[in-house]
């Protein structure tokens, strides 16, 4: 591979990493709130949304391993070691791959790119499926009977069909 096609390339599933985990990010700020089991009403959790508009994705990962059902330590070594690639990749990049880069092993850097990204993609399109879960049960039990209904029901049909027509993103 050129130099100029592999600077691209990288360039390009850097880009791809940093895109992935902001949408990720979005959907664990839409979660979170309504995660919290202290919290008695929909206003409360709609309040704690704008608290959480600076959190970054580390500490918002961390909160959303602590809140949900017990899980296995497995599944939050792999979650803390997705966050920890994602980490090295964005605020690391050259401590991470300096070596490997120097040493002209472009293909493996841009492999372990592609692994990454695919598996930050999975992470969205999880917790992307669990916004749309949340939002069709707010419609169907505090919108219920309600002058909302019709407009909550649009919102959730729009955000379904969002996630339907998302063009896929994978530079795999």
């Amino acid at each position: 591979m050129a130099e100029a096609d592999f600077q691209r390339e990288l360039q390009m599933q850097v880009g791809a990493i940093v895109l992935v985990c902001q949408e990720a990010e979005r959907y664990l700020k839409a979660l979170l709130p309504f995660m919290d089991p202290t919290l008695p009403s929909l206003a409360e959790a709609l309040d704690r949304l704008g608290k959480l508009k600076r959190r970054p994705f580390g500490p918002l990962m961390e909160q959303f391993m602590d809140r949900s059902l017990p899980i296995s330590d497995g599944i939050r070594e792999q979650l803390a070691e997705l966050v920890n690639k994602r980490n090295n990749i964005v605020h690391h990049f050259t401590e991470t791959y300096g070596v490997e880069l120097r040493g002209g092993k472009h293909q493996q850097v841009l492999a372990e790119l592609r692994t990454t990204f695919a598996n930050l993609a999975t992470l969205r399109n999880a917790l992307a499926e669990a916004v749309a879960f949340l939002l069709e049960a707010i419609r169907d039990t505090a919108f219920t009977n309600t002058p909302e209904y019709e407009q909550m029901s649009e919102l959730c049909a729009s955000f379904r069909q969002a996630l339907e027509t998302r063009p896929d993103r994978s530079l795999a």
